[in-house]
This record gives structure tokens, sequence and C-alpha cells, in this order.
């Protein structure tokens, strides 16, 4: 099982806070500015667990709103 998996089912109740914080915790801290850069401008499947982890990293948030009915348009497209 891949670590984030392994994190992931370990957990007694998952939210989509604890799915971005386990992504969070598997990339180095010098690579967590980056992780934006890494994924994108491409439509494509994910690859492997590093790119799902720098995926939610970088537009978790944008989709954490879009799930919670965000009103505010502009952050749910990640503008503010």
């Amino acid at each position: 099982m891949s670590e984030f998996c392994d994190r992931i089912s370990r957990l007694d109740v998952i939210s989509f806070d604890q799915i971005i914080e386990t992504a969070v915790a598997l990339i180095p801290p010098d690579q967590l500015q980056t992780a934006k850069a890494r994924v994108s401008g491409r439509i494509r499947l994910l690859n492997s667990e590093s790119e799902l982890n720098d995926y939610l990293v970088a537009f978790g948030e944008i989709h954490r709103a879009k799930t919670k009915g965000n009103g505010n348009k502009e952050t749910a497209r990640g503008i503010a």
C-alpha cells in the first residue's frame, strides 16, 4: 500500500482537510512552494503518488471551496 493510502486508511473519520494535510506531510518542505508548478498546465492522469500529493497541495483548497458550496466564486476559482 502507498504511504498516502496507508495514512488515510488509519484515520477514524476522513475529511477533505485531512486528505490535504496528508498530502502536505508527504511533500518535502522545500518542495511545497513548487507543487503547483509541477502539475499546472497539464490535463492528464496522475501517474504517481507524488503527483497526487502535488495536485492536492496545489488545488485542494479550490476543490474544498467548491464542495462547501462557497458563494464567493473568486475564492472557489482560486483567485482570492
